[in-house]
C-alpha cells in the first residue's frame, strides 16, 4: 500500500507516532554514515594514488629518452662561415644521424641546383582567344610531348593543354598563369631536367600565327628562348676538396649518416661530433623528475593526519602514511639507481661513475639525486660507448620498474581481467570497494524504506483500532448515562 503524502498521526492516541517512526528510522540510518565516511576516505585515497600515478608517469617520460638512440648517439653539427659577410647557415644545411662519422668537413659551393623556368609575354585577358593555330614540342631529357593549339584557345587553355600533355607523356613540368604570363617550369632541378621548346612552323624574318611559341614570346625569331626566368643548373660543390655534382640540392650519398642541403654559393666548415649536451640535458631532466617523485613519496608516507580538517587538502593528509606500495616503490627506485650493471667495464658500471649519485646533503637520507656534469664529461671523454651503454642499461632497468607501477595493460589473473600496473590495480580495487559500499547503502536504504512503510501500516492499524475502542467506550458511557438518568426518574 502506498504511503500517503500527507498524514496527521496520533489523532486518536494523542501520540505523534509519525515522529516516533522517523526517529526509529533515523537511528538505524546511522549505520550508513559510517559507510559514507568510508567512501569519502577511499575517494580521497584514490585521488592520492592518481597523483602517485601521474608522478611516476612523468618519471617514465623522462626515462624513455635515455634509452633512445636519438638521445644517446645523436650528433652535434656546428657550422662556421669561411666566406666574409656570409652566414654559414645560408650556404649549406648539414644534418647528421647517429651513424655519421665525427670529423671536420669543408664545403665550398659554386652552384646551386635550380629548375628551368620560362615565360611568355604578358596578356591583358588570359581567357581571350589567341587566334593562334599550330603545334609546338616540349622536350625534357629523352622525353617530349607535342601540344596542338587552335585559334579559339586562350592563354589559360594553352596552359591546361601543356599540363595534360606533360602528364600523359611523363614529363616533369608544370604550366600556369602568373601576372598575365604563361609560365612553364620544370618540377625537377638540374640540367638533366632542362626544357627545350620547338615550334613546328618556322617562318624566317617574321612571326606567323602558326608559330605558337614565338607568337607567345617564349621563343624569338631564331627559335632561342626569349624569356628565361631561371636557367637549369646542377648543385656543384666540394667536400674537403672532393668535387661533387648533383641534380638536386639534397645530397645524402657522400658519407653514411650525413646529409648536405645546398642553399647558396659560399664556403663553410662543418664540425660533426657526439652530442653530449643532448645526453646531459636528458639526464638533468630525469634527475629533476626523479627527485620530485622521491619527495612526493617521502611526504605522503610520513605526513601526520590532521585533526578536524577544514579542507580537502587537510583531509588527504595522513591517508597514505606508511603505505607499503609507496615504500616499496621508493626502496626499489633507490636500489635500481645504485646497483651496478653487469657486462660493463670496471669503474663504469654504476651511475655514480658518470656523475649521477645520491645528493650529499643530510648524508643522502633523502634519496634524491644530483648530477655532476664535470664527472660525466670526464667519463665520456674516456669511454663514450661505455657511458652510453651504462645510461641506456640503467634507464631501461628503472623504466621497467616504473612501468610495472603505471602500466594500464589488461592481464588475465585467475580468470579475472585486471590492469597490470600496481597503481592502476590499487585504484581499481578502491573503485570496486566504493561500488560495493554504494550498493550496500542503496540496499540498506531500501530496507529502511520498507521498514518505515511497515511501521506506518502497523501504527495506522493500531490508531484505527484505538479510535474504534474510543468510539465504543463513548457509546457505552452514553448508554450507562441514559440508564442512570432513567432510574432517577
Amino acid at each position: 500500500m502506498a504511503e500517503s503524502l500527507f498524514q496527521i498521526t496520533g489523532l486518536a492516541s494523542n501520540v505523534d507516532w509519525g515522529k516516533l517512526i522517523d526517529a526509529i528510522i533515523e537511528n538505524e540510518r546511522k549505520k550508513t554514515r559510517v559507510w559514507e565516511s568510508e567512501i569519502e576516505r577511499l575517494t580521497l585515497r584514490r585521488g592520492l594514488y592518481q597523483e602517485f600515478q601521474a608522478v611516476m608517469r612523468d618519471l617514465k617520460g623522462k626515462l624513455q629518452p635515455l634509452t633512445s638512440r636519438t638521445t644517446l648517439e645523436g650528433k652535434s653539427v656546428r657550422l662556421d662561415s669561411l666566406t666574409p659577410g656570409v652566414e654559414a647557415q645560408s650556404v649549406v644545411r648539414v644534418t647528421a644521424s647517429s651513424t655519421a662519422p665525427n670529423g671536420t668537413y669543408e664545403v665550398e659551393v659554386t652552384s646551386v641546383a635550380a629548375a628551368h623556368k620560362v615565360a611568355s609575354r604578358a596578356y591583358g585577358d588570359v581567357s581571350a582567344s589567341l587566334n593562334l593555330s599550330g603545334t609546338f614540342r616540349i622536350t625534357q631529357g629523352s622525353g617530349s610531348v607535342d601540344v596542338s593549339v587552335s585559334s579559339s584557345d586562350s592563354l589559360l587553355a594553352v596552359a591546361n593543354k601543356v599540363n595534360a600533355a606533360a602528364s600523359q607523356g611523363g614529363l616533369s613540368l608544370t604550366a600556369y598563369i602568373w601576372e598575365g604570363r604563361l609560365i612553364v617550369e620544370s618540377t625537377r632541378t638540374g640540367t638533366a631536367s632542362a626544357l627545350s621548346f620547338t615550334d613546328s612552323a618556322d617562318v624566317q624574318g617574321s612571326t606567323s600565327s602558326s608559330e605558337v611559341l614565338e607568337s607567345l614570346g617564349i621563343l624569338d625569331d631564331s627559335k632561342a628562348v626569349a624569356n628565361q626566368l631561371r636557367a637549369a643548373s646542377d648543385a656543384v660543390f666540394t667536400v674537403n676538396g672532393n668535387p661533387v655534382v648533383r641534380q638536386t640540392n639534397r645530397v645524402d650519398d657522400l658519407y653514411v649518416g650525413i646529409t648536405f642541403e645546398i642553399l647558396s654559393v659560399g664556403r663553410v666548415m662543418a664540425y660533426i661530433s657526439d652530442d653530449r649536451d643532448r645526453i646531459k640535458e636528458a639526464i638533468s631532466s630525469f634527475v629533476s623528475t626523479y627527485n620530485d617523485a622521491i619527495e612526493w613519496i617521502s611526504i605522503r608516507v610520513s605526513e601526520e593526519k590532521v585533526e578536524n580538517p577544514k579542507s580537502e587538502l587537510e583531509r588527504k593528509r595522513g591517508l597514505l602514511r606508511g603505505d607499503s606500495l609507496l615504500w616499496q616503490a621508493k626502496t626499489a627506485m633507490r636500489q635500481r639507481v645504485a646497483d651496478p650493471l653487469s657486462g660493463l667495464p670496471p669503474g663504469l658500471d654504476r651511475l655514480s661513475a658518470v656523475g649521477i649519485k645520491t645528493e650529499s646533503i643530510n648524508y643522502g637520507k633523502s634519496g634524491k639525486l644530483e648530477f655532476d656534469e664535470t664527472a660525466f664529461d670526464a667519463a665520456f671523454d674516456r669511454n663514450p660507448e661505455a657511458v652510453r651503454d651504462l645510461i641506456r642499461g640503467a634507464a631501461a632497468r628503472l623504466l621497467e620498474l616504473v612501468d610495472g607501477y603505471v602500466s594500464s595493460i589488461p592481464v588475465n589473473v585467475g580468470g579475472a581481467v585486471v590492469r597490470e600496473g600496481r597503481i592502476p590495480n590499487r585504484i581499481d580495487s578502491i573503485d570496486s570497494t566504493i561500488r560495493d559500499l554504494r550498493k550496500q547503502i542503496a540496499s540498506f536504504e531500501y530496507r529502511l524504506e520498507m521498514k518505515k512503510v511497515s511501521l506506518t501500516q502497523r501504527f495506522t492499524r493500531l490508531e484505527e483500532a484505538l479510535s474504534q475502542l474510543t468510539k465504543q467506550s463513548q457509546w457505552l458511557a452514553g448508554v450507562i448515562a441514559q440508564m442512570q438518568g432513567g432510574g432517577k426518574g
